[in-house]
Protein backbone atom coordinates (compact mmCIF):
# COMPACT_ATOMS: atom_id res chain seq x y z
CA UNK A 1 0.00 0.00 0.00
CA UNK A 2 1.42 3.57 -1.05
CA UNK A 3 2.04 5.84 1.93
CA UNK A 4 1.04 8.97 0.58
CA UNK A 5 0.03 12.09 2.70
CA UNK A 6 -3.69 12.95 1.50
CA UNK A 7 -4.72 16.01 1.89
CA UNK A 8 -8.38 14.78 3.49
CA UNK A 9 -9.75 18.36 3.13
CA UNK A 10 -9.72 18.34 -0.57
CA UNK A 11 -11.36 15.07 -0.83
CA UNK A 12 -14.77 14.19 -0.94
CA UNK A 13 -14.47 10.38 -1.23
CA UNK A 14 -11.71 7.75 -1.33
CA UNK A 15 -11.28 4.54 -2.72
CA UNK A 16 -9.92 1.51 -1.73
CA UNK A 17 -8.86 -1.47 -3.34
CA UNK A 18 -10.52 -4.74 -2.65
CA UNK A 19 -9.80 -7.93 -4.98
CA UNK A 20 -9.85 -4.87 -8.15
CA UNK A 21 -12.61 -3.19 -7.55
CA UNK A 22 -12.85 0.37 -5.44
CA UNK A 23 -14.58 0.29 -2.28
CA UNK A 24 -16.19 3.91 -1.87
CA UNK A 25 -16.02 5.99 1.74
CA UNK A 26 -17.55 8.77 2.47
CA UNK A 27 -15.13 10.61 4.40
CA UNK A 28 -17.39 11.81 7.04
CA UNK A 29 -18.34 8.70 7.64
CA UNK A 30 -14.94 8.50 8.67
CA UNK A 31 -14.81 10.91 11.11
CA UNK A 32 -12.01 12.41 9.77
CA UNK A 33 -10.84 15.60 11.08
CA UNK A 34 -10.98 17.61 7.79
CA UNK A 35 -8.25 20.14 8.51
CA UNK A 36 -5.72 16.58 9.28
CA UNK A 37 -3.53 15.21 7.27
CA UNK A 38 -3.52 11.54 6.99
CA UNK A 39 -1.96 8.85 5.01
CA UNK A 40 -3.35 6.79 2.53
CA UNK A 41 -3.00 4.03 4.48
CA UNK A 42 -4.52 5.65 8.14
CA UNK A 43 -7.49 6.41 6.01
CA UNK A 44 -7.82 2.77 5.00
CA UNK A 45 -7.36 1.39 8.49
CA UNK A 46 -9.83 4.28 9.87
CA UNK A 47 -12.43 3.01 7.07
CA UNK A 48 -12.12 -0.74 7.96
CA UNK A 49 -12.81 0.27 11.95
CA UNK A 50 -15.67 2.12 10.89
CA UNK A 51 -17.16 -1.03 9.92
CA UNK A 52 -19.20 0.78 7.49
CA UNK A 53 -18.49 -2.00 5.16
CA UNK A 54 -20.29 -4.28 7.17
CA UNK A 55 -23.80 -5.32 7.45
CA UNK A 56 -26.07 -3.14 9.48
CA UNK A 57 -27.49 -5.47 11.67
CA UNK A 58 -23.82 -7.13 12.22
CA UNK A 59 -21.72 -3.81 12.61
CA UNK A 60 -24.50 -2.78 15.56
CA UNK A 61 -24.31 -6.41 17.20
CA UNK A 62 -20.38 -6.28 17.17
CA UNK A 63 -20.53 -3.01 18.49
CA UNK A 64 -23.02 -4.26 21.30
CA UNK A 65 -21.38 -7.78 22.39
CA UNK A 66 -17.48 -6.73 22.03
CA UNK A 67 -16.67 -4.87 25.49
CA UNK A 68 -15.68 -0.98 24.77
CA UNK A 69 -12.01 -2.40 25.87
CA UNK A 70 -11.58 -4.91 23.08
CA UNK A 71 -13.00 -2.67 20.25
CA UNK A 72 -9.96 -0.84 18.97
CA UNK A 73 -8.37 -4.20 18.50
CA UNK A 74 -11.07 -6.22 17.53
CA UNK A 75 -12.64 -3.90 14.87
CA UNK A 76 -8.31 -3.12 13.62
CA UNK A 77 -7.68 -6.86 12.95
CA UNK A 78 -10.17 -7.06 10.58
CA UNK A 79 -8.16 -5.29 8.19
CA UNK A 80 -4.72 -7.46 9.33
CA UNK A 81 -3.53 -10.46 7.75
CA UNK A 82 -2.67 -12.64 10.72
CA UNK A 83 0.80 -14.57 9.96
CA UNK A 84 0.66 -18.16 9.02
CA UNK A 85 0.62 -20.96 11.79
CA UNK A 86 1.48 -24.09 12.17
CA UNK A 87 1.52 -27.26 14.34
CA UNK A 88 4.33 -30.36 14.62
CA UNK A 89 2.86 -33.47 14.18
CA UNK A 90 4.20 -35.00 16.68
CA UNK A 91 3.59 -38.77 15.29
CA UNK A 92 5.94 -38.12 12.63
CA UNK A 93 8.58 -35.69 14.05
CA UNK A 94 9.55 -33.32 17.06
CA UNK A 95 8.98 -29.54 17.31
CA UNK A 96 12.97 -29.78 17.67
CA UNK A 97 13.76 -31.64 14.90
CA UNK A 98 11.35 -29.86 12.56
CA UNK A 99 12.85 -26.45 13.32
CA UNK A 100 16.18 -27.49 12.15
CA UNK A 101 14.83 -29.19 8.84
CA UNK A 102 13.16 -25.52 8.40
CA UNK A 103 16.06 -23.59 9.06
CA UNK A 104 18.28 -26.08 6.75
CA UNK A 105 15.60 -25.47 3.88
CA UNK A 106 15.40 -21.73 4.65
CA UNK A 107 12.19 -21.07 5.99
CA UNK A 108 11.72 -18.95 8.78
CA UNK A 109 9.77 -19.62 11.82
CA UNK A 110 9.41 -18.34 15.28
CA UNK A 111 7.85 -20.98 18.31
CA UNK A 112 4.81 -19.98 19.82
CA UNK A 113 5.38 -21.06 22.79
CA UNK A 114 2.37 -20.69 25.32
CA UNK A 115 0.90 -23.51 23.05
CA UNK A 116 2.56 -26.82 22.58
CA UNK A 117 4.50 -27.58 19.06
CA UNK A 118 3.25 -24.17 17.88
CA UNK A 119 5.10 -21.85 14.94
CA UNK A 120 4.24 -18.56 13.38
CA UNK A 121 6.09 -18.07 9.58
CA UNK A 122 7.90 -15.00 9.51
CA UNK A 123 9.45 -13.46 6.91
CA UNK A 124 9.09 -13.54 3.10
CA UNK A 125 7.74 -17.01 3.20
CA UNK A 126 4.64 -17.63 1.34
CA UNK A 127 2.06 -20.05 2.47
CA UNK A 128 2.60 -21.18 -0.76
CA UNK A 129 6.02 -21.78 -0.16
CA UNK A 130 5.51 -23.40 2.95
CA UNK A 131 3.08 -25.93 1.24
CA UNK A 132 5.08 -27.02 -1.45
CA UNK A 133 7.84 -28.73 0.91
CA UNK A 134 8.36 -32.37 1.14
CA UNK A 135 7.66 -32.19 4.50
CA UNK A 136 4.30 -30.66 4.23
CA UNK A 137 3.23 -33.66 1.83
CA UNK A 138 5.00 -36.16 3.85
CA UNK A 139 2.68 -34.57 7.24
CA UNK A 140 5.77 -33.57 9.76
CA UNK A 141 2.95 -30.18 10.16
CA UNK A 142 -0.34 -29.11 10.09
CA UNK A 143 -1.02 -25.63 9.02
CA UNK A 144 -3.45 -24.54 11.53
CA UNK A 145 -4.78 -21.14 13.35
CA UNK A 146 -3.70 -20.99 17.24
CA UNK A 147 -7.53 -20.42 18.06
CA UNK A 148 -8.07 -23.52 16.13
CA UNK A 149 -5.06 -25.50 18.21
CA UNK A 150 -6.95 -24.27 21.78
CA UNK A 151 -10.00 -27.00 22.10
CA UNK A 152 -8.34 -29.85 21.81
CA UNK A 153 -6.14 -28.50 24.25
CA UNK A 154 -9.17 -27.61 26.40
CA UNK A 155 -10.34 -31.54 25.99
CA UNK A 156 -7.20 -33.10 27.02
CA UNK A 157 -7.38 -36.28 25.52
CA UNK A 158 -5.35 -38.99 26.96
CA UNK A 159 -3.66 -42.33 25.19
CA UNK A 160 -5.78 -44.96 25.68
CA UNK A 161 -9.02 -43.17 25.97
CA UNK A 162 -12.36 -43.12 23.67
CA UNK A 163 -13.01 -39.81 21.95
CA UNK A 164 -16.15 -38.88 19.99
CA UNK A 165 -15.25 -35.71 17.21
CA UNK A 166 -18.38 -34.54 16.34
CA UNK A 167 -18.49 -32.27 13.46
CA UNK A 168 -14.93 -33.57 11.85
CA UNK A 169 -13.55 -32.27 9.10
CA UNK A 170 -10.77 -31.43 7.72
CA UNK A 171 -9.16 -32.81 10.21
CA UNK A 172 -6.96 -30.19 12.38
CA UNK A 173 -8.28 -30.41 15.83
CA UNK A 174 -8.69 -34.43 14.99
CA UNK A 175 -5.45 -35.11 14.25
CA UNK A 176 -3.79 -32.94 17.05
CA UNK A 177 -6.18 -35.27 19.46
CA UNK A 178 -4.07 -37.93 17.66
CA UNK A 179 -0.68 -36.42 17.96
CA UNK A 180 -1.80 -35.63 22.28
CA UNK A 181 -2.55 -39.66 22.25
CA UNK A 182 0.33 -40.53 20.66
CA UNK A 183 -1.91 -42.52 17.91
CA UNK A 184 -3.05 -44.91 20.73
CA UNK A 185 -7.17 -45.59 22.06
CA UNK A 186 -9.60 -44.53 19.42
CA UNK A 187 -11.22 -41.21 18.03
CA UNK A 188 -14.88 -41.73 16.13
CA UNK A 189 -14.97 -38.71 13.99
CA UNK A 190 -18.27 -37.92 12.49
CA UNK A 191 -18.78 -35.71 9.48
CA UNK A 192 -22.09 -35.52 7.10
CA UNK A 193 -20.75 -34.41 3.89
CA UNK A 194 -19.60 -36.89 1.62
CA UNK A 195 -16.83 -33.86 -0.25
CA UNK A 196 -15.48 -33.18 3.07
CA UNK A 197 -15.65 -37.13 4.53
CA UNK A 198 -12.94 -37.19 1.88
CA UNK A 199 -10.66 -34.18 2.66
CA UNK A 200 -10.69 -35.58 6.69
CA UNK A 201 -9.92 -39.26 5.31
CA UNK A 202 -6.53 -37.46 3.42
CA UNK A 203 -5.58 -35.52 6.13
CA UNK A 204 -5.30 -38.37 8.57
CA UNK A 205 -3.78 -40.48 5.81
CA UNK A 206 -0.99 -37.95 5.25
CA UNK A 207 -0.90 -37.30 8.92
CA UNK A 208 -0.04 -40.80 9.86
CA UNK A 209 -3.07 -41.01 11.84
CA UNK A 210 -4.65 -44.80 12.31
CA UNK A 211 -6.59 -44.47 15.07
CA UNK A 212 -9.16 -43.16 14.19
CA UNK A 213 -12.34 -44.12 12.42
CA UNK A 214 -14.45 -42.30 9.74
CA UNK A 215 -18.16 -42.22 10.18
CA UNK A 216 -20.35 -40.15 6.94
CA UNK A 217 -23.80 -39.46 9.52
CA UNK A 218 -25.78 -36.60 10.80
CA UNK A 219 -24.34 -36.02 14.52
CA UNK A 220 -27.51 -34.57 15.85
CA UNK A 221 -28.74 -38.13 16.52
CA UNK A 222 -26.14 -40.12 16.51
CA UNK A 223 -26.41 -40.56 20.35
CA UNK A 224 -29.25 -42.60 19.54
CA UNK A 225 -27.14 -45.56 18.88
CA UNK A 226 -23.45 -44.77 21.05
CA UNK A 227 -25.56 -43.49 24.13
CA UNK A 228 -22.71 -42.73 27.19
CA UNK A 229 -20.25 -44.59 25.32
CA UNK A 230 -17.42 -41.92 24.99
CA UNK A 231 -14.85 -40.45 27.74
CA UNK A 232 -14.57 -37.25 26.23
CA UNK A 233 -16.32 -35.35 23.05
CA UNK A 234 -15.11 -32.58 21.24
CA UNK A 235 -18.41 -30.27 19.31
CA UNK A 236 -16.40 -27.62 17.42
CA UNK A 237 -19.62 -26.75 16.33
CA UNK A 238 -20.67 -25.35 13.03
CA UNK A 239 -21.37 -20.94 12.90
CA UNK A 240 -21.98 -17.87 11.62
CA UNK A 241 -18.13 -17.06 11.98
CA UNK A 242 -18.02 -13.52 13.51
CA UNK A 243 -15.00 -14.27 15.11
CA UNK A 244 -13.08 -14.87 11.14
CA UNK A 245 -13.98 -11.65 9.44
CA UNK A 246 -11.77 -10.24 7.38
CA UNK A 247 -11.91 -7.01 5.14
CA UNK A 248 -9.84 -8.29 2.29
CA UNK A 249 -12.65 -11.22 2.06
CA UNK A 250 -16.26 -10.40 1.75
CA UNK A 251 -17.13 -14.09 1.98
CA UNK A 252 -16.89 -13.79 5.42
CA UNK A 253 -19.38 -11.13 6.37
CA UNK A 254 -21.95 -10.52 3.27
CA UNK A 255 -23.70 -13.69 3.48
CA UNK A 256 -24.40 -13.00 7.52
CA UNK A 257 -27.64 -12.54 8.44
CA UNK A 258 -29.32 -12.35 12.01
CA UNK A 259 -31.96 -15.19 10.29
CA UNK A 260 -28.03 -17.40 9.86
CA UNK A 261 -27.24 -16.87 13.36
CA UNK A 262 -30.68 -18.63 14.68
CA UNK A 263 -30.69 -21.14 12.51
CA UNK A 264 -26.86 -22.03 13.89
CA UNK A 265 -28.58 -21.71 17.63
CA UNK A 266 -31.00 -24.44 17.17
CA UNK A 267 -28.35 -26.71 15.13
CA UNK A 268 -26.19 -26.16 17.86
CA UNK A 269 -28.71 -26.96 20.62
CA UNK A 270 -29.36 -30.57 18.88
CA UNK A 271 -25.57 -30.90 18.57
CA UNK A 272 -24.67 -30.47 21.91
CA UNK A 273 -27.43 -32.44 23.58
CA UNK A 274 -26.64 -35.42 21.28
CA UNK A 275 -22.63 -34.65 22.02
CA UNK A 276 -23.88 -35.11 26.18
CA UNK A 277 -26.03 -38.36 25.57
CA UNK A 278 -23.11 -39.78 24.03
CA UNK A 279 -20.76 -38.73 27.08
CA UNK A 280 -20.49 -41.57 29.86
CA UNK A 281 -21.05 -40.19 33.44
CA UNK A 282 -17.63 -38.06 34.56
CA UNK A 283 -16.83 -37.72 30.69
CA UNK A 284 -15.75 -34.05 29.65
CA UNK A 285 -16.92 -32.20 26.96
CA UNK A 286 -15.64 -29.30 25.26
CA UNK A 287 -18.07 -27.11 22.82
CA UNK A 288 -16.13 -24.41 21.01
CA UNK A 289 -17.12 -22.18 17.77
CA UNK A 290 -15.07 -19.24 15.74
CA UNK A 291 -18.18 -17.31 16.46
CA UNK A 292 -18.88 -14.11 18.49
CA UNK A 293 -22.89 -14.41 18.72
CA UNK A 294 -23.86 -15.00 22.16
CA UNK A 295 -26.89 -16.57 20.83
CA UNK A 296 -24.34 -19.46 19.58
CA UNK A 297 -22.48 -19.78 22.54
CA UNK A 298 -22.95 -18.79 26.16
CA UNK A 299 -26.71 -19.19 24.82
CA UNK A 300 -25.95 -22.91 23.93
CA UNK A 301 -24.26 -23.85 26.74
CA UNK A 302 -27.22 -22.08 29.47
CA UNK A 303 -29.50 -24.33 27.15
CA UNK A 304 -27.46 -27.34 28.23
CA UNK A 305 -27.42 -26.72 31.71
CA UNK A 306 -31.38 -26.51 31.90
CA UNK A 307 -32.00 -29.53 29.73
CA UNK A 308 -29.20 -31.52 31.92
CA UNK A 309 -30.17 -29.81 35.16
CA UNK A 310 -28.02 -30.76 38.05
CA UNK A 311 -25.53 -33.34 35.73
CA UNK A 312 -23.66 -30.66 34.49
CA UNK A 313 -20.60 -28.61 35.83
CA UNK A 314 -18.47 -26.03 33.87
CA UNK A 315 -14.72 -26.20 34.32
CA UNK A 316 -12.03 -23.91 34.68
CA UNK A 317 -10.09 -23.47 31.88
CA UNK A 318 -7.24 -26.00 32.14
CA UNK A 319 -4.03 -22.94 30.11
CA UNK A 320 -4.62 -19.20 30.49
CA UNK A 321 -3.39 -16.71 27.70
CA UNK A 322 -3.65 -12.80 28.41
CA UNK A 323 -5.91 -12.80 25.46
CA UNK A 324 -9.07 -15.11 27.65
CA UNK A 325 -11.74 -13.42 28.78
CA UNK A 326 -14.74 -14.54 30.93
CA UNK A 327 -18.15 -15.52 28.79
CA UNK A 328 -20.87 -12.67 28.94
CA UNK A 329 -23.27 -12.54 31.83
CA UNK A 330 -26.38 -11.68 29.77
CA UNK A 331 -27.38 -10.59 26.22
CA UNK A 332 -30.49 -8.24 24.83
CA UNK A 333 -31.68 -8.83 28.25
CA UNK A 334 -31.45 -12.54 28.68
CA UNK A 335 -29.38 -13.42 31.73
CA UNK A 336 -27.34 -16.80 31.24
CA UNK A 337 -26.59 -19.23 34.51
CA UNK A 338 -23.75 -17.98 36.35
CA UNK A 339 -21.68 -20.93 36.06
CA UNK A 340 -21.76 -20.09 32.31
CA UNK A 341 -18.73 -17.24 32.54
CA UNK A 342 -16.33 -20.19 33.38
CA UNK A 343 -16.18 -20.46 29.46
CA UNK A 344 -13.47 -18.57 27.57
CA UNK A 345 -14.05 -15.71 24.94
CA UNK A 346 -11.24 -14.72 22.60
CA UNK A 347 -11.89 -11.92 20.94
CA UNK A 348 -9.91 -11.76 17.09
CA UNK A 349 -6.48 -9.70 17.25
CA UNK A 350 -3.22 -9.51 15.19
CA UNK A 351 -3.29 -13.27 16.11
CA UNK A 352 -6.06 -15.04 16.90
CA UNK A 353 -9.55 -15.39 15.42
CA UNK A 354 -12.21 -14.82 17.41
CA UNK A 355 -13.56 -18.13 19.22
CA UNK A 356 -15.22 -19.33 22.37
CA UNK A 357 -14.73 -22.68 24.31
CA UNK A 358 -16.04 -24.47 26.84
CA UNK A 359 -15.10 -27.37 29.12
CA UNK A 360 -18.83 -29.14 30.21
CA UNK A 361 -18.18 -32.02 32.85
CA UNK A 362 -20.90 -34.92 32.52
CA UNK A 363 -21.61 -35.98 36.80
CA UNK A 364 -21.28 -39.51 37.71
Amino acid sequence: MIDTFVPIKLLSRVDFPVFGRPIKATIPDLFIDVDSRLTYASCYSLFVKNLSWLPPDLRQRLKTIVPKVYQESVFSSFSLERPTTLRTNTLKTTTEDLQKTFKMGGINVQRYRPLPDAYTLIGKTTIRQLTSLDIYQKGYFYVQSLSSMLPPLFLEPQPGQEILDMTASPGSKTTQMAAIMKDTGSITALESNQVRVYKLLANLKIQGVENTKVVRTDARFFWRDHREKYDKVLLDAPCSGEGRIRFSDPSTYTHWSVKEVKRMHFLQRSLIFSALNCLRPGGLLVYSTCTLAPEENEAVIDFALTKFAGRLEIEDPPLTLPNFCPALRSFAGVEFNRSVQKAVRIYSDEKFEGFFICRIRKLG
